[in-house]
């Protein structure tokens, strides 16, 4: 016999055709036969394993942590490894000698995939390799192995049995997975996040930028490659030393605020993190903070307005509180000459109670509109009854009060149908213009303080005039701000520069509600104008 390939084939016809003649009941006892033939070709099988796998070898592969089997031409095993024989789940070789993958614990799956690799390594001659996996073992747990199989090719050319090498990837493949849903992550933070994100090299030129840089910087990603991250800022001062720290930070971040000018010329405040990921490369988060920044200053703005209203809401209060205790004093006291005097300190009484109340009540409103809770009620109406019945009426009663029997009142409506008809709040409209017609009367010493009310399109505008003391260029930007009162020679009112600096607030915040506007003139000594429209219809402002 040539090969151990060759004798194992004859003494495999030798005992088929013994099996036969035993089956046909040929007389004589071929038990003893058969029993040498077994022996003989374990034998020949002990042989060839010898010949493939020496003592050496089998010491070696035994110490490995990869699993190793060697198999015949028919798939029965030969030979293997303590490793496999942990894997199949085995304790020793004797229980998988001769027996081939069909005989072992393997699913259908996985069963049909060694064995067509090891179909596949005998045709071709050659070596194959696959990842055979999703493995379930008796405890329960999964695992993936690279099953990598070569060919044993004899002198003459023909393959005398397989060689396999079985290799536990699941930890391997368990990272690699998860460095897929990792990198899967990165990808979509990348494309999707809100902050901007630049990949720099070593000399900060940018190399990528995700998509939201285009929403910060108005440029698009061809238009920002190859520049170098500074370039974009404004502020160049504060940038001198981040380059630098950069370049020292190691693993840690460098933070630093700075603005841009966008492609559509806005001006954006961003914060930069800069994070050294490489030796070569950084990675730079830009994050929008203009909206931030806005809404610091307007808290800043809030807080500074809300000391301010403080300071002047004690103000005020004091004022006529001190005088209403100290009058009151006097008169409890009766540290007063005559019943003239008395008479004079109650009426200082009355004056500053009523301005007390009136200066609650305007804060009140003011606080009401501010925080918008407050409602408008509009109805339908007819102007011109409303302005004599309603809104004359107290005018006139407020110029009793103020005393000012040398001030005319003067209504013109002549421009006006009898029947003109307004869709307002009757309240508000009635407070705006008192409000104004006060202050009118207030600053005037003698003179006139008028009311005309005509119509210009789809608007109807009521001009507040008076011949008082006008205002300065420099006071009518500010007469609409939170308790801000004109100061002026000849003030004449019942108390020097009394009002709560209120009302023009008031009166500007209301309009707005009302989607109108106003305007002011003035000229010192001359008077002032006032000029407000509010549409016939309207929608109240939300």
């Amino acid at each position: 016999m040539d090969t151990v390939a060759e004798e194992l084939s004859l003494i495999g016809k030798l005992k088929e055709e013994l099996n036969l003649l035993k089956e046909r009941n040929i007389k004589g006892d071929l038990s003893r036969a058969l029993d040498l033939v077994d022996e003989l070709e374990s034998d020949i099988k002990n042989r060839c394993s010898s010949h493939l796998i020496t003592d050496e070898l089998r010491f070696i592969l035994d110490k490995i942590d990869e699993a190793v089997y060697v198999k015949d031409t028919k798939s029965c095993f030969i030979y293997a490894n303590n490793k496999f024989l942990k894997i199949v789940e085995v304790d020793s070789f004797g229980e998988i000698e001769g027996k081939t993958d069909d005989d072992l614990n393997w699913g259908n799956l996985e069963r049909d995939r060694f064995k067509y690799m090891s179909k596949i390594c005998i045709q071709n001659k050659a070596s194959v390799k696959n990842v055979i996996g999703p493995v379930k073992r008796s405890n329960g747990q999964h695992y993936w192995f690279e099953c990598r199989k070569s060919p044993v090719i004899n002198a003459q050319g023909k393959v005398e049995a397989v060689f396999g090498i079985l290799d536990d990837v699941t930890n391997s493949r368990k990272k690699q997975q998860a460095l897929l849903h990792s990198e899967a992550r990165l990808k979509n933070y990348f494309l999707n996040t809100n902050d901007g994100l630049f990949i720099l090299n070593y000399k900060f030129e940018i190399i990528d930028v995700n998509p939201a840089i285009f929403q910060i910087t108005g440029y698009k990603r061809d238009e920002l490659l190859k520049r170098n991250l500074f370039d974009l800022f404004i502020d160049n001062e504060s940038l001198d030393g981040l380059k630098e720290k950069c370049k020292n930070i190691g693993i840690n971040t460098e933070s630093h605020e700075c603005s841009l000018i966008s492609l559509d010329n806005k001006l954006k405040h961003v914060k930069l993190d800069i994070l050294n990921v490489e030796i070569d490369h950084y990675i730079c988060f830009v994050k929008d903070i203009s909206d931030l920044k806005r809404a610091i200053k307007k808290a800043e703005e809030s807080n500074r307005l809300k000391t301010a209203f403080l300071q002047n809401i004690s103000h005020e209060l004091r004022t006529p509180l001190n005088a209403i205790i100290g009058f009151s004093n006097i008169l409890v006291r009766k540290m007063y000459d005559t019943e003239k005097d008395a008479d004079a300190y109650k009426k200082v009484i009355y004056n500053n109670s009523e301005y007390l109340l009136g200066l609650i009540n305007n804060v009140i409103d003011l606080s009401k509109i501010e925080t918008g809770q407050t409602d408008l009620n509009p109805s339908k109406f007819v102007l011109v009854p409303f302005i004599k019945n309603d809104v004359l009426p107290v005018i006139i009663a407020e110029k009793e009060r103020l005393n000012k029997d040398k001030v005319i009142i003067d209504l013109d409506v002549s421009d006006l149908s009898e029947r003109v008809g307004l869709y307002a709040d009757q309240g508000r409209l009635k407070q705006i213009i008192v409000n104004l017609m006060h202050n009118a009367l207030k600053f005037t010493i003698e003179g006139k303080v008028s009311l005309k009310i005509y119509e210009a399109g789809d608007c109807l505008l009521f001009e507040v005039a008076d011949t008082g003391i006008g205002i300065n260029n420099e006071q009518l930007g500010r007469i609409f701000h939170r308790f801000y009162k004109v100061q002026g020679e000849g003030v004449v009112t019942p108390f020097p520069n009394q009002g709560s600096g209120l009302g023009l607030a008031i009166v500007k915040k209301l309009l707005n509600l009302m989607n109108g506007r106003i305007k002011v003139e003035s000229e010192i000594n001359k008077g002032t104008r006032f000029i407000f429209e509010i549409p016939k219809q309207y929608e109240p402002a939300r």
